[in-house]
């Protein structure tokens, strides 16, 4: 954004840590916004998780009785974004 080509990067964290602390007030106002730009009524929310993606660097140890939880490796169809859909009565 050619607004922001004067700050520094700690800056941009920062400002990552307040939104952060606010992200259930944000949440609410931009889908009461978007509800409210297209006269949604809504009255059940799917978000669908199964194109997430998450990656980690180094595996879990196993556990004494446990296997480790998390381990390597690639998702079968890529990284993907997760997707958002609402229905209205």
């Amino acid at each position: 954004m050619p607004s922001c080509d004067g700050l520094k990067l700690h800056q941009l964290y920062e400002a990552m840590d307040v939104l952060q602390r606010h992200i259930g007030k944000i949440e609410d106002r931009v889908f009461f916004h978007t509800a409210n730009l297209f006269n949604l009524v809504v009255d059940l929310i799917f978000y669908d998780t199964t194109t997430a993606s998450f990656s980690i660097d180094e595996e879990d140890e196993d556990g004494q009785d446990t296997p480790g939880l998390r381990k390597l490796g690639h998702s079968k169809n890529g990284p993907g974004a997760p997707r958002l859909w609402w229905l209205s009565p």
